[in-house]
């Protein structure tokens, strides 16, 4: 075999070792998250926490307390569900007592951004983000509602909900007088 031909089958097997590894990578040299092991990304609930630690009930500090099972209602919203806006409508999500981690159930995201809506105490008869019943009565509840986060999505699953207390944006006025 010619000096050149040695050359030639050098020159293409270093080509096709240079096309086979450049495929074999995603762009950008990183793997998306796979957090469940079958091909599939949940949401990942960080932390919940309030913006401020005035609060009747629910929070103490900035956060619920792990000794309590705490029960949040979910929403979260796109069209990355094969074209439905709401996937995941009024979902329970729970904190288990004792835990300070949010995993139940498991929300599976698509790779389009959506938003989650988040509100406690959770309830069954909730049927948009829009409808949340607020109560101002003295049965304990702490009414909170996070702020809507956006960007979440396979790529983006990891969140912390970041809670406001619905009730702080009443005032009251007392008359002394009479």
């Amino acid at each position: 075999m010619s000096s050149f031909m040695k050359k030639t089958i050098l020159i293409l097997a270093a080509i096709i070792a240079m096309t086979v590894l450049s495929c074999s990578k995603q762009e950008g040299g990183m793997t998306p998250p796979n957090n469940g092991g079958d091909g599939v990304t949940y949401l990942e609930i960080n932390s919940v926490t309030a913006t401020k630690p005035t609060t009747r009930a629910a929070i103490k500090d900035t956060k619920f307390p792990t000794e309590d099972e705490v029960s949040i209602g979910l929403f979260v919203v796109g069209d990355g569900y094969t074209g439905i806006k709401y996937k995941y409508k009024n979902i329970k999500y729970t904190k288990p007592a004792g835990s300070d981690t949010w995993t139940d159930p498991q929300i599976e995201l698509p790779a389009e951004e959506t938003t989650l809506y988040g509100y406690y105490p959770y309830s069954e008869d909730v049927t948009s983000i829009s409808s949340i019943p607020v109560s101002s009565s003295v049965d304990g509840n702490d009414w909170m509602w996070a702020t809507p986060v956006t960007e979440v999505s396979s790529s983006n699953p990891e969140v912390s909900l970041s809670m406001n207390h619905a009730l702080a944006l009443v005032e009251v006025t007392f008359n002394v007088m009479g």
